[in-house]
C-alpha cells in the first residue's frame, strides 16, 4: 500500500482513481463497508481505490479542550488498511488552517492532483469542509460540475443503532470487549512500538513488552488474555493495563508478556487483540504474592 501525505502527491498515482473520504478511527464494519464498496467501483472502473483520511483526529484542532481518545493511532490505522489490500492511503495533515478551507475548495484540490477522478465514497450523513457545511447533497452538484461520481454509503445497523467509533469507544470504556468485537468486526486491539520499560517483568522472571500506545483508548485497567501479532507470527499473551499499585506507579502502562515466545521484541511494533479480562488489577503484599498470581493468570490464560 502506498502512502500519500500531501493532496498534490495524487498525482503520482498511475490510474484513474475512486476515493474513499473520512476519518476511519477504529476501521470499523462501517468503514469496513464503504472500503469494499469503493474498490468495488475501483475494480469496475478499472481505478485505483485510494483511501483518504486525516492527522489527527479533526476534532483534535477543533475541540481541543474534549478531544476524543483514538481506537486507532494514524500508524495503527494505516496497518489495518494495508490488511484490507487498499492501493493508497492519502494521509491530510489536518490544523487549524486547513479547517478553515470552504468544502468547493477542499474538492477543487482533490480534483486538480486527480484529473481522472472517477469516484468519491463517503459515510452515511458524512460533512465536510467549514464549519461542515459539506454534504451528500453539495458533493452530488460538484461531481456534476467535475464529472465524478458519488457514493453515500447506507449506514451498518446492529442491535437497531449505526456502528460508529463512539459506540465502539463507549464500550471500551465500559470494558465491554464483546459488543466492541462485534462492532469493529475483529477483536479491539491496541498497536504500539515496544519500549524500554522499568525491567519490573524480568525482575519477577514473566518479561512484558512495554507498548508505545501513540494515545490510543484502554480499557479498564486489569490482565487480560489476549493474543499478539509480531512479525506476522501470533502468540498467547497475558496482558496488564493499568498502574502496577504493587510498585508504587502512578502511570498508566500496557505490558505483554508473550508465552513461548523468545528474542529481543524492542523497537518492534506488535498488535494486541485483547479477548477477555482475567482479573482486575490489584496491589499484593510483595513479589512472591505477586508472582504466584501472575502464574494463576497464565495458566487461566492458556485455557482461554
Amino acid at each position: 500500500m502506498k502512502t500519500l501525505h500531501a493532496i498534490s502527491e495524487l498525482v503520482s498515482l498511475p490510474k484513474p482513481l475512486c476515493l474513499a473520504i473520512g476519518v476511519f478511527d477504529g476501521v470499523h464494519r462501517g468503514h469496513q463497508a464503504l472500503i469494499a464498496a469503493v474498490k468495488k467501483e475501483a475494480l469496475t472502473r478499472q481505478a485505483l481505490d485510494v483511501i483518504v483520511t486525516f492527522e489527527p483526529h479533526p476534532l483534535k484542532i477543533l475541540r481541543p479542550e474534549a478531544p476524543p481518545q483514538l481506537l486507532t493511532s494514524t500508524r495503527h490505522k494505516l496497518y489495518i488498511l494495508e490488511s484490507f489490500k487498499v492501493s493508497a492511503t492519502l494521509v491530510i495533515p489536518f490544523n487549524l488552517a486547513f479547517s478553515q478551507t470552504l468544502p468547493e475548495d477542499f474538492i477543487q484540490q482533490l480534483v486538480d492532483a486527480s484529473p481522472s477522478l472517477k469516484l468519491i465514497g463517503i459515510g452515511h450523513r458524512w460533512e465536510f469542509g467549514y464549519q461542515r457545511m459539506g454534504n451528500a447533497k453539495l458533493l452530488e452538484k460538484l461531481g456534476q460540475r467535475y464529472h465524478f461520481d458519488v457514493l453515500e454509503l447506507s449506514p451498518v445497523i446492529e442491535d437497531n443503532e449505526t456502528i460508529s467509533s463512539t459506540r465502539i469507544r463507549q464500550a471500551v470504556r465500559d470494558g465491554n470487549l464483546h459488543q466492541a468485537a462485534l462492532l469493529l468486526g475483529r477483536p479491539f486491539s491496541l498497536f504500539g512500538k515496544v519500549v524500554k520499560g522499568q525491567g519490573l517483568g524480568e525482575q519477577l522472571q514473566f518479561p512484558t513488552a512495554n507498548l508505545d500506545l501513540e494515545g490510543e483508548k484502554l480499557p479498564p485497567f486489569g490482565v487480560y488474555a489476549a493474543r499478539c501479532q509480531v512479525q506476522n507470527q501470533t502468540y498467547q499473551a497475558a496482558v496488564n493495563i493499568g498502574i502496577r499499585p504493587t510498585f508504587n506507579s502512578n502511570t498508566p502502562t500496557v505490558e505483554a508478556h508473550l508465552l513461548n515466545f523468545t528474542g529481543d521484541l524492542y523497537g518492534k511494533d506488535i498488535e494486541i487483540f485483547l479477548l477477555k479480562k482475567i482479573r482486575d488489577e490489584k496491589k499484593f503484599s510483595g513479589v512472591e504474592d505477586l508472582k504466584q498470581q501472575i502464574k494463576k493468570d497464565i495458566e487461566q490464560i492458556k485455557k482461554t
